[in-house]
């Protein structure tokens, strides 16, 4: 774990596609996005949608057009894969919040936080978000998304 670059925030490290990240656990938003620089220099591949408007972590909506299906991410020496929404440029001049929502996790109570993976070095100063990943003890190391 590293220090914490916003107040209610922890900072994890992970990589996508061979890039190192660094995993905010943070929520507020209503879908996973991913800086489309970050599509570009990690080979994902992206498909058209209908435009979505959607929710970030501060209350403002922006509009996604485009997500990449199935991105996968490893933290902690864990896989995970989901799908996230392209078009989220304007994280880097946000405020972030954390909130939680109160879920059960296969039978037992946890708590989930929304993720916010932040790039480093190799991959330049770009964003993305991830959704709600358990981070109860029961649940971190057997959760796949």
């Amino acid at each position: 774990m590293e220090g914490q670059p916003y107040l209610n925030t922890i900072r994890l490290k992970g990589t996508l596609n061979l890039c190192p990240i660094s995993i905010l656990i943070d929520s507020g938003s209503t879908h996973n996005f991913i800086d489309p620089k970050i599509v570009i220099k990690t080979h994902c591949q992206p498909t058209e949608i209908p435009n979505t408007l959607v929710t970030i972590a501060n209350g403002t909506k922006v509009e996604s057009t485009a997500v990449c299906k199935e991105l996968k991410w490893s933290m902690q020496g864990h896989d995970f894969c989901s799908d996230v929404k392209l078009g989220f440029n304007c994280l880097r001049h946000q405020s972030l919040l954390v909130e939680t929502l109160n879920v059960s996790c296969q039978g037992a109570g946890s708590w989930w936080y929304y993720i916010t993976l932040l790039t480093k070095d190799v991959c330049g100063e770009s964003y993305m978000l991830r959704p709600a990943l358990p981070v109860g003890s029961c649940c971190l190391l057997r959760y796949h998304i």
